[in-house]
Order: C-alpha cells, then structure tokens, then sequence
C-alpha cells in the first residue's frame, strides 16, 4: 500500500458520527419501547382472559353443584337476609339455604347441605359456603317439636359455619368476590299459595349467582348465571321459608 492510498484509509476510517449514533441508539429505543408495549399488552389480555375464564367456571361450578343439591332433597328451610340490599342491585341476598332429607320416625335424622353467604364488605362483596351434613340428629322437644325443630336445626348449622368464619378464613368455601346470591323457592308462584302457606308438588327452586372480579388496571369483569330447576323427590315435610312454615298441600285437595 502507498503512502496516498495509506492516508485515504485512515482517513476514511473514523467510525460513526455523533449524529448517527444518536440515530442508531433512538432507533433501539423506539424497537425496544414497542416490544415492551407489546409484552405488556399481551400479558394483560392474557390475565384479563384468565381472570374471565377462571370466574365463568367458578360461577358454573358453583350452580351445578347447588342445582344436584336442590334436586335430591325432599325438605327445604331456606332465609334471606330481609332488611339488607346490596348498594349495586338493590336486591337482598340470601343468608343460608339448607336442603336434604330426613330419615326416621322417633328419631330425626337429617343429610343434606347448608349454603352459608357471609356478609357483604363494602364493596358489596361476599363470599359463599357450603357445609355437608350427614346423618344428624335434628333435635325434637316440646319447645321445638317436628317440624319447626328443623328450622332451628337450619339456624344452628348455620350458626356453626359463620362462627367457623373467624377461626378459619375459608372453611367451606364455595366461591368469592360474590355480588348477587339468591335461592329462592318457587319464583313463579306456581306452586305457592302465599295465603293457605302451603305448596304443591313439584316445588320449583331459582338460583341465581352475580360474580364479580378485578382484572388488570381497572377492568373488572362480571358474571351471571341463573337457573331453575325442581326437587326431584316428592316433599312431604313442612318447608320453611323466612322463618315461615309451609305445608305440602296435595294437587286434590
């Protein structure tokens, strides 16, 4: 190489310019920003979409498994929480629903479950148990002779999981971040005669469940279900209702 063309390479071998490293590095910043933005959004659709999954199965879960419970009973003591509504639906929530049967004649015995709702928080949040019941005494006595000897029972089931509730956070736990939860009986009026209390076979039971979740930011998804569906067995005990018993009227009578 010559002295001329030595100096030429020299020359021409300066590197990058102020300016173009300036370019270089605003360019990586712009491709890394939207890689980032990218990462980011999908990990947000991608909670926001579990979130909305993992509550629709919850939520049908939950249904399903009080619809099988409500099917097979052949008694019922089910009690809102009157007086309270919910700020958002403006509607009372229920405060527990037992179902199940009773076996023996001198001796009561009652297997079943008890749905329990705790209270609401203040976001008109609650959270919802169930408690199995097998084979329990159902304690009869003058004070409480049977039937009403069953609501009482109901009452103390009751008492029992929501005293659970400050020993143990979840110990029955069914589902939370509820905002709507109603068991009632014969919604349509047709097999209720508010005047005579009394019932006719089939009874027919609505469920009806409002779940609702945060999800990223300041998503919050909801979701509701409800469904209607008959107790399978024929009644023959009293039933009570917000503390009201109803007897099992006959279609002939």
């Amino acid at each position: 190489m010559n002295s001329k063309n030595e100096l030429n390479y020299k020359l021409n071998d300066k590197g990058l310019s102020l300016v173009e490293l300036i370019v270089a590095i605003s360019i990586g910043v712009i491709v890394s920003a939207s890689i980032a933005a990218l990462l980011t959004f999908s990990i947000r659709m991608y909670r926001n979409e579990s979130v909305n999954t993992s509550m629709q199965y919850e939520l049908q879960t939950n249904l399903n498994m009080m619809m099988d419970e409500i099917m097979g009973a052949s008694t019922m003591v089910v009690e809102q929480n009157t007086g309270v509504a919910l700020a958002d639906t403006g509607k009372p929530y229920t405060k527990f629903a037992m179902f199940g049967k009773v076996t023996g004649s001198s001796t009561k015995k009652f297997t079943g479950v008890i749905f329990v709702s705790s209270s609401a928080d203040s976001d008109n949040k609650f959270k919802i148990y169930m408690n199995r019941i097998n084979d329990e005494v159902v304690p009869v006595s003058e004070t409480y002779p049977y039937p009403k000897a069953l609501e009482k029972f109901a009452k103390d089931q009751y008492a029992d999981v929501s005293g659970a509730f400050a020993t143990n956070p979840n110990p029955y736990l069914l589902g939370e971040n509820a905002t709507q939860f109603i068991i009632q009986p014969d919604p349509d009026a047709h097999s209720f005669d508010a005047t005579e209390k009394t019932y006719t076979n089939p009874i027919e039971v609505k469920v009806e469940l409002l779940f609702e979740r945060n999800g990223w930011g300041t998503k919050k998804y909801s979701k509701h279900v409800d469904d209607i569906t008959y107790l399978r067995n024929k009644v023959t005990d009293s039933i009570y209702i917000d503390g009201v018993p109803y007897n099992i009227k006959k279609k002939d009578d």
